[in-house]
């Protein structure tokens, strides 16, 4: 019974993986060819590959290192198997020239990602629309007493949404700044998503520019206020739409 095939990217030209290259759950990764176009493979046990730290780390490292092998690559999302090669073959021609337009989109490009924070926090004051507690202490009629622990969630709840608020509105300020002045070097770019308190926003820029990018960021709004970092460079995840 063939193995499932396992699929991290699809690439414009001949290059095939290192022989040392393991991907998911440690199986080899090879090259599979599609018409022009080249996958970057590997067996599966099954057709269903739970995400899992090792596994999402071993997939990243994959799409790392076809970035770093020639061409850039369009790397697929977590989690793309079929029942055996035949059938990447044939998903992957069924969208063939959907493919090859993404990846001429991205020719000669990484993805960097600016990230933002927005003073030593980014926490907005608390709203003066929320009950104060003005029960004297030891009162059974306390504010906390009265709501319990569900609503006291709720309210911390509302706070942490008002703080990622406004972490991504000073970040889409720090975007449309960037933009005006990297007009020259960014080929594309996303808006600002906000994941576990940071804010950050993707770039498409070409591979030689990514110096050049950095030296803007570090021009831009320098105030003490703003702390800006760019990571990467990255496989143009943020720009493959639906890979």
């Amino acid at each position: 019974m063939p193995m499932a095939t396992y699929l991290y990217c699809v690439r414009s030209d001949p290059v095939s993986p290192a022989d040392w290259l393991a991907g998911i759950d440690g199986a080899r990764v090879r090259a599979l060819e599609v018409d022009d176009l080249i996958a970057w493979v590997s067996d599966a046990g099954s057709t269903t590959v739970e995400p899992t730290v090792a596994r999402l780390k071993a997939h990243d490292a994959v799409c790392a290192a076809a970035l770093e092998s020639g061409e850039t690559p369009l790397p697929v999302r977590f989690g793309q198997t079929f029942a055996e090669d035949g059938a990447t073959i044939a998903g992957i021609q069924s969208r063939a020239r959907e493919l090859r337009a993404r990846l001429a989109r991205v020719a000669g490009c990484v993805e960097l990602r600016v990230v933002v924070t927005i003073g030593q926090d980014a926490d907005p004051a608390p709203s003066t629309s929320e009950p104060i507690d003005a029960s004297p202490p030891g009162d059974a009629s306390s504010a906390g007493e009265i709501e319990g622990p569900g609503t006291a969630f709720l309210r911390r709840l509302a706070r942490a949404g008002r703080a990622d608020l406004a972490r991504e509105t000073g970040c889409e300020e720090v975007r449309r700044a960037i933009r005006a002045a990297a007009k020259m070097i960014i080929v594309d770019q996303q808006r600002c998503e906000t994941v576990r308190g940071l804010a950050y926003f993707p770039v498409l820029v070409r591979h030689d520019d990514v110096a050049a990018f950095r030296d803007v960021v570090t021009d831009t709004l320098p105030s003490q206020a703003i702390h800006l970092s760019v990571l990467g460079p990255f496989a143009p995840y943020s720009f493959a739409a639906d890979a």
